[in-house]
């Protein structure tokens, strides 16, 4: 994507080429943003234990987890944290679908 089309991310303002990988700056305008850009913002807002990490579970929805014995790999759900409306396509989204999809 040439640079005079890249949308600025909200939260740091530095462009953002991968559209693919973006997330939804807030629930609100839902522009896109750097993935790590809202990751770090919803980590900054939760208060975390020494055994709970935040984690992306995919359709906009990132969580808490606790890892079972303070190792990664069992672990159960602590809060749902749901960043983007669900159920809704926004504009720049639709323009990828449009170009993987071929229509």
């Amino acid at each position: 994507m040439p640079l005079a089309e890249a949308p600025l991310c909200p939260i740091c303002s530095k462009p953002v080429f991968d559209l693919a990988s973006a997330i939804g700056a807030d629930r609100e305008s839902g522009q896109p943003a750097h993935f790590d850009c809202v990751y770090d913002r919803v980590k900054a807002a939760e208060s975390l234990g020494p055994t709970e990490k935040v984690v992306y579970l995919g359709a906009g929805a990132f969580a808490v987890v606790e890892f079972k014995d303070g190792k990664e790999g069992a672990f159960v759900v602590k809060r749902r944290i749901q960043w983007e409306k669900e159920n809704e396509k926004k504009d720049w989204r639709k323009a990828i679908n449009r170009r993987f999809l071929g229509g």
